[in-house]
């Protein structure tokens, strides 16, 4: 075995570890290094990215709730501006409404004393025509018995023939 020489293979008898050996482990600290300070910076850049992506999110969340406050204020501001619109139109119909009503009411009222005057000349002719009816009544009862006594005289056949027809 000794004749064939591989170069791979190397036995040695000293106790002195290769350089090779050395330089693997070196190669494999430096690794372990290299992958120690990745994990190092990694560590350290993600919860830098959370706390980036955390503001982010909140300053668009906050843009987000001011566009819908300044909307809603709008939205409230036109509306007060409306109400207030109908609010003037509803007065300026109300005052209007309350001019005609008050002419309304005065021409009733003119109507309601001019009623009531002619309805006050109505009943004094009334009494007038009553009291003139009833002279009327007394001068023709008067006259009536005026006649009977002068017809009285008559004879009575005459009488009843007169009071038939």
């Amino acid at each position: 075995m000794t004749t064939n020489e591989d170069s791979k293979f190397k036995m040695r008898i000293d106790d002195d570890e290769p350089e090779d050996f050395k330089s693997q482990e070196d190669i494999h600290d430096l690794r372990v290094e290299k992958l120690s300070k990745r994990i190092n910076r990694i560590s350290i850049l993600i919860p830098c990215l959370i706390f980036l992506i955390a503001i982010a999110g909140y300053l668009d969340l906050k843009k987000s709730i001011s566009r819908t406050d300044s909307t809603g204020s709008m939205g409230v501001k036109a509306l007060s501006k409306e109400l207030q619109s109908k609010f003037s139109s509803l007065s300026l119909r109300q005052a209007n409404l309350e001019d005609t009503l008050s002419k309304k009411i005065e021409a009733i009222e003119k109507s309601a004393a001019s009623i009531q005057a002619n309805l006050n000349k109505a009943t004094t002719a009334i009494k007038y025509i009553r009291s003139a009816r009833k002279a009327d009544n007394k001068k023709m009862g008067a006259a009536i018995a005026t006649i009977e006594k002068k017809l009285s005289p008559l004879p009575g056949g005459l009488e009843d023939r007169y009071r038939r027809s």
